[in-house]
């Protein structure tokens, strides 16, 4: 039952859509004289000179689900899915805990578009699901699911990846290839807060909001404007509007996109568990923290670089 709610939080976050105004440049950094955009636009900069990149990291995901709406999330779902879901007085106990997730994650990344990306999201002390998204001979894949599926084109498999990755698929990918939609170039109302440190490493902070007032914080070395940190609150008041762009025409392309059954009925049903799942965020507040460590940039990549290494994928 668990693993059904925190599937539906890992769905709602794919259901995230960049949008927002305005920007704070009245603030300026007391060392550099900086102000929170041309900090952001350093950041790009600095992203788009590299010729390769990789880093380890972490996104750890907190759910606080007290407020969480059990009854009206189990009516809108499937039968099939609610007779999964076991006792409801007991779910709705287990609701009121706090639940954390984690990713453990691998980025390498070169141009013009190759990648591989890793993650491992650990359940439990002893249930773990591996993934990843990688190119291999000129060709996208996606491994989720113990399923192999060809992906065409760099940022559909990416963005297939977004929600089960725990986000970490959109943020450094995008911004190195330099994608239109990469969130740190489309963040609005920016502000520059008080500098904080990450694991040693002093940090610009820069908060601001995509998909209308979703807020975001990017925490960006000092020294060499690196992305050390990423914070995402999700859920709430937040989440109003998510669901404008759930057409049936878009289900269809997505399940045809991973391989999927896409008729009619699949469509539907996928439909049903999006809304949930948005309707789920509503009564729910998530906290995602993706951190950034070993980072290397223009590393020599050996020959096999970009072939996943903790998953059960085999070369074609």
């Amino acid at each position: 039952m668990l693993q059904t709610i925190k599937q539906i939080v890992l769905t709602a976050v794919v259901l995230v859509v960049v949008a927002g105004c305005g920007d704070s440049e009245s603030q300026k950094d007391k060392e550099t004289g900086l102000g929170p955009r041309e900090i952001a636009n350093k950041v790009i900069a600095c992203y788009a000179d590299m010729k390769t990149y990789s880093s380890d990291g972490d996104t750890v995901s907190d759910m606080d689900m007290s407020n969480f709406d059990m009854q009206g999330v189990l009516e809108s779902m499937p039968e099939d899915v609610q007779n999964n879901m076991g006792d409801l007085e007991k779910a709705k106990l287990q609701m009121l805990k706090q639940m954390t997730l984690k990713h453990t994650l691998r980025i390498t990344l070169a141009r013009p578009e190759q990648f591989c990306i890793e993650w491992l999201q650990e359940i439990s002390d002893s249930v773990k699901m591996a993934g990843a998204t990688w190119t291999e001979k000129g060709k996208n894949y996606l491994f989720i699911a113990d399923k192999k599926r060809e992906i065409n084109g760099t940022q559909m498999a990416l963005g297939s990846a977004t929600g089960v990755s725990g986000r970490a698929v959109n943020n450094i990918p995008f911004l190195f290839f330099g994608f239109s939609s990469n969130l740190l170039g489309v963040l609005q109302q920016l502000t520059l807060l008080p500098s904080e440190t990450v694991e040693g490493d002093d940090c610009y902070v820069l908060s601001g909001t995509v998909n209308s007032g979703l807020p975001l914080t990017y925490l960006i070395s000092r020294k060499d404007y690196l992305v050390r940190r990423i914070r995402q609150n999700i859920g709430g008041d937040s989440m109003a509007g998510n669901n404008e762009n759930l057409t049936d025409a878009s289900l269809k392309e997505g399940l045809e996109v991973i391989g999927e059954d896409a008729s009619e009925e699949s469509v539907s049903k996928m439909k049903m568990q999006m809304e949930a799942a948005a309707k789920a965020m509503k009564h729910m507040k998530v906290t995602m923290t993706e951190t950034h460590r070993n980072i290397m940039i223009n590393p020599d990549l050996a020959e096999g670089a970009f072939l996943p290494v903790q998953t059960a994928v085999t070369s074609d």
